[in-house]
């Protein structure tokens, strides 16, 4: 009787989670396995963070750190993202199996929908965000625009020396809408979490009363970065704010973990500093670039230098204040040339509030409180930051 009982509750463990395992391993597929069967050409580049495949003059990307296929100017959003397996190989999702079939033009003789409709289903997906959220965009770009015209008493008044004190600050939640950032296989995705501190973050401000608090989105839209530093131009013609960027990292060692601010380099501190610009500028094409250069360039150098000197500050100030508050690890002060930087006329700085793929760091970030702590750190710096920005005149004193 004993030995049939130990039986029965082997069974009744081992037995499901070896279908689960099964399970489990079906739906994923060694890469190396997929290019030797479909003659595909990979190529890594570890420093920029993504795999190259080619075959035939067409070519992909695999994105290890985030949930992207791209083909040329295309980014495909997919459900989950890839993975190492225990041989430090990259295993893909399968649905990752028929948008790579179709871009490398390895079925492309046959009907899409044969291919699991993955893309269409993809495209249709995105058109359906745009058709839906682009009116909300421009609603909410409207709103903070129709306020700065109406509010006459919130004018930054210059000193008579002619300074003029910060008086707003503008809050930028990074991604949202059909682009998630950073997403956890237990479904947490970067746009929820840094849109909560967001959030969090412009209550403080508002309660404290004293400068002007704008957020460039405040729900889950689609907001291009180029819509983000035109909001953040039509906001200092009247104001005189500092501009936060707010995001949550990853990394493809789950060992990674942090609180990181960035200010604008022309070039990434080091090869950590340049994936995260490869994930963070995700949502801006060449074109975006060949627009926006023109307004960059013409900036004066002195201008340049000044606004250098204060988001250097700003970033400092911020990771100082978020440590004390968090306990978190410090990663640093860095710099980068992310787009929301570059391309910005005010003091900026895009903040990395911790890992998602580090499984401690992604418990902590999934609680309101530890977010209400990120956003009081982000608050506290922000107004030491402004308060000696004032008293020096732009740290000119």
């Amino acid at each position: 009787m004993g030995k049939r009982l130990r039986f029965f509750f082997l069974s009744i463990i081992v037995f499901p989670l070896f279908f689960y395992s099964q399970s489990f391993a079906r739906d994923y597929v060694p890469l190396s396995e997929f290019c030797l069967t479909n003659s595909v050409t990979a190529k890594a580049n570890l420093a920029l963070g993504y795999i190259s495949l080619e075959k035939d003059n067409k070519s992909a990307k695999i994105h290890l750190l985030m949930p992207y296929i791209t083909s040329g100017e295309d980014i495909y959003f997919m459900q989950s993202g890839v993975r190492f397996n225990e041989k430090g190989g990259v295993d893909i999702p399968r649905e990752y199996i028929s948008a790579l079939e179709r871009l490398l033009g390895i079925r492309e003789d046959k009907d899409i929908s044969a291919l699991d409709g993955i893309l269409r289903q993809i495209g249709e997906r995105i058109a359906k965000a745009r058709e839906v959220e682009a009116p909300s965009v421009e609603e909410k770009q409207r709103e903070i625009l129709t306020h700065l015209k109406d509010d006459k008493s919130s004018q930054t008044v210059y000193n008579k020396d002619g300074f003029k004190p910060i008086d707003a600050i503008i809050i930028d939640a990074g991604h949202g809408g059909h682009d998630p950032g950073a997403i956890r296989t237990d479904g947490t995705k970067e746009k929820d979490i840094v849109l909560d501190i967001a959030r969090q973050l412009a209550d403080f401000i508002r309660a404290d009363g004293k400068y002007k608090v704008f957020l460039t989105r405040n729900g889950d839209y689609f907001v291009t970065l180029e819509q983000r530093v035109e909001v953040t131009a039509e906001l200092a013609r009247k104001h005189n704010p500092v501009f936060i960027s707010i995001h949550a990292n990853s990394n493809p060692f789950e060992w990674a973990e942090g609180i990181e601010v960035f200010s604008l380099g022309d070039e990434p501190s080091d090869d950590t500093a340049m994936n995260v610009v490869r994930l963070e500028n995700a949502g801006f094409s060449p074109k975006d670039i060949e627009r926006t250069e023109s307004i960059y360039s013409i900036l004066l150098d002195l201008v340049k230098d000044a606004l250098q000197v204060q988001s250097d500050e700003l970033s400092k100030t911020l990771l100082s204040a978020m440590i004390r508050q968090t306990g978190a690890k410090n990663r640093g002060a860095k710099k980068a040339p992310f787009y929301v930087l570059k391309f910005n006329t005010v003091p900026s700085v895009l903040v990395e509030v911790g890992f998602l793929s580090n499984s401690r760091e992604a418990a902590r970030l999934k609680t309101r409180a530890y977010r209400e702590k990120t956003a009081r750190g982000l608050f506290y710096g922000i107004n030491e930051y402004i308060r000696r920005y004032n008293n020096t005149k732009g740290f000119g004193e």
